[in-house]
């Protein structure tokens, strides 16, 4: 803000017993504008993505960046770079998500900066691995009476939270038993749930 007041300067001139001169004074603060969080969304077990965020200046004096606390694994800041951010300006942060498990991830990058009453900035990230996971009955139980024929279906499901692909089908049975009819069009994908 604009600070004023008054300089009263006395003396023994005879012109001027009582000299006022006007002082003013603007303070100028740095201001970090972060996002709050950051979701990377479903990923792949073992698979990675990258997003990025914004950190800007929003105040009238250099931000200066001092370092990060840097989050957990799967996540990873990319860019920490130290450097002293101009009014207006910004930088690009960079980070990446490579979780390990089917399971969902939360953490925070804390960001160290000179705008003290906010530092350090904070920024949650979350995300979940996601995986298919193929199932099957362990058995095909068959009960006919000799000389009939009965038939069983076969159900392939994806319990899993990603897309599941099947490449091939190899079916290796002797007799009685025989394959009746089998899916084709290889690869196959079947969603997370579907079967």
């Amino acid at each position: 803000g604009l600070f004023t007041d008054t300089l009263i300067v006395i003396n023994n001139s005879t012109n001027s017993p009582q000299l006022k001169i006007a002082v003013r004074g603007r303070a100028v603060y740095p201001g970090i504008t972060l996002p709050a969080s950051l979701d990377f969304g479903d990923v792949a077990v073992n698979n990675s993505k990258t997003k990025a965020v914004t950190l800007k200046n929003s105040g009238s004096a250099p931000l200066q960046l001092f370092g990060y606390d840097q989050p957990a694994m799967p996540f990873e800041l990319l860019n920490p770079v130290i450097q002293t951010i101009q009014p207006a300006d910004s930088l690009v942060l960079n980070l990446k998500f490579t979780p390990t498990a089917k399971i969902s991830f939360s953490d925070t990058l804390l960001v160290f900066h000179n705008d003290y009453p906010h530092s350090p900035g904070r920024l949650i990230l979350t995300g979940r691995g996601i995986q298919p996971q193929l199932s099957v009955p362990d058995t095909l139980s068959f009960t006919t009476v000799p000389g009939t024929v009965q038939n069983k279906n076969l159900v392939i499901t994806n319990s899993g939270t990603d897309a599941l692909t099947i490449s091939a089908l190899d079916f290796q049975m002797a007799a009685p038993f025989a394959l009746v009819s089998a899916p084709t069009g290889f690869p196959l994908s079947i969603p997370a749930g579907g079967t």
